[in-house]
């Protein structure tokens, strides 16, 4: 009996019936909960106080019973000074209302007024109003962090929950969140930053978003970007099923993409920026970031952009060290095309030609065109198999012979994935020594550059063959 009594007490606490309010003076302030009330025929119209804090998103539902929506009421939101701003008539009857970021440090009052849509006093409809609110603020700050470097916020390794906002009817967009976080001086540590969007009780139909990495001085390290798409028919205003807001929800599934990207190995000591911007609708994410301890390859790598010569434009060219046997490939490919025009032209004069004694000069600019014509679709076509063919047999050795130890008992998809990486890599180190030589460098000099920055002794012998 008294277990009966108990739980029939925590209904009547569940569901708590609300004061009377018939104006903004005497309107009744109410907390999150589920709330019952019934218009009389001296109340046709309710009055609600709701008020929220600075990052809160406030939501609320009106029904007719647990599960059938109120189909002719109307509500109306006022500001704390009575302003109209926004109404409607069920069942478009969960409304959104929150503090704007970056506007103001304090919360606000918002006003409610529900009425009979037909005034009916003879049937005086009864109805339940859900009240929910969540903290949607940057990183539980209770405000928005801001976007630019002077507003950047100092975070340590760990999980980040934050917000970007879209645009809407009752707030600013908040389309950028910055951090920084100190990197301690090792030449072992990189930072990565792992980006996961997710649902967090609203739904965002689909938007993108950019993270960047700068220095202390702001220059752009590297960025990345991420599509996110979420599941259809979640929108709370048109969900076939209206959710009960006043329950814990679970986040729905999110089809979205992880983004994970690194700096380059931090040898001093750092200050990095972390960026995170949105393109389209807004997106709740979690940001976690991690000083990592870099692999050996990572490190010699990384110590190639250490090198004088590693950012000069001559070894960063499409062709590298065949920068002149490029030029020239470009030439010829563009005489080629001219040659090609004339052999037509050429062959077409001949067959048409009567005159028996213009045959022979046609017939020998075909002749003399013919080799250019020739040599150019070679270097167009074949310039890429050529350096294929070469880097296969030379650099598939190197890789071989370097990692036969490391890389025993792999799958055949994992050596196909590092040779090709490898390939590359070692094709830009020899781009490297050939800068350095045409920059008076000798051989001796540079193989010890590349030993300092942490280079295996027989890697760098692989690479002067």
């Amino acid at each position: 009996m008294k277990r009966t009594i108990f739980l029939i007490f925590l209904i009547i606490l569940a569901t708590s019936v609300m004061g009377v309010g018939t104006n903004f003076e005497n309107a009744e302030l109410i907390k999150p909960g589920s709330y019952s009330e019934q218009f009389s025929e001296e109340n046709t119209a309710l009055f609600y106080k709701l008020n929220i804090e600075p990052g809160e998103v406030g939501y609320f539902v009106l029904k007719e019973n647990k599960n059938e929506l109120v189909s002719d009421i109307t509500y109306y939101l006022y500001s704390e000074n009575y302003t109209l701003f926004d109404s409607g008539i069920s069942p478009w009857n969960i409304k959104r209302f929150s503090w704007a970021p970056g506007l103001s440090e304090k919360g606000k009052t918002y006003f409610l007024k529900i009425k009979d849509k037909e005034n009916n006093t003879n049937n005086f409809k009864k109805f339940f109003l859900n009240f929910s609110v969540y903290d949607m603020s940057d990183v539980k700050t209770g405000t928005d962090i801001g976007g630019e470097f002077d507003s950047a916020l100092e975070v340590s390794e760990g999980i980040l929950g934050g917000h970007l906002w879209g645009g809407g009817k009752f707030k600013e967009s908040d389309n950028a969140d910055m951090y920084f976080i100190h990197i301690p001086k090792n030449k072992d540590k990189k930072l990565t930053a792992t980006i996961t969007t997710k649902n967090d009780r609203i739904n965002y139909p689909e938007g993108k978003i950019d993270i960047i990495f700068y220095d202390e001085n702001h220059d752009e390290i590297t960025r990345n970007e991420v599509s996110v798409y979420y599941p259809t028919g979640l929108d709370f205003l048109t969900y076939p099923n209206p959710i009960d807001l006043t329950k814990d929800l679970k986040p729905a599934p999110i089809l979205s993409d992880e983004l994970k990207i690194a700096t380059p190995v931090i040898g001093e000591a750092r200050n990095i920026f972390v960026k995170i911007i949105r393109y389209g609708d807004g997106i709740a994410y979690n940001l976690e970031l991690d000083i990592e301890k870099v692999t050996e390859e990572e490190k010699y790598w990384a110590g190639l952009d250490e090198l004088p010569y590693s950012n000069d434009e001559y070894s960063n060219s499409e062709f590298g060290i065949f920068n002149f046997f490029a030029l020239i490939a470009k030439i010829l490919s563009f005489l080629s095309l001219i040659s090609f025009g004339l052999f037509l032209w050429a062959i077409i004069e001949i067959l048409n030609s009567k005159n028996d004694n213009n045959w022979k000069w046609k017939w020998g600019l075909v002749s003399f065109f013919i080799p250019i014509l020739g040599s150019g679709s070679y270097l167009i076509f074949g310039r890429k198999s050529r350096i294929k063919k070469n880097s296969d047999s030379k650099t598939n050795k190197t890789i071989e012979n370097n990692n036969s130890e490391s890389q025993e008992g792999k799958n055949t998809e994992q050596k196909e994935e590092t040779t090709d990486t490898t390939d590359k890599k070692v094709l830009q180190v020899k781009q490297y020594i050939q800068t350095a030589k045409s920059k008076g460098m000798t051989e001796n000099e540079i193989r010890k550059q590349l030993t300092d920055t942490g280079w295996p002794e027989e890697l760098v012998r692989k690479v002067f063959e």
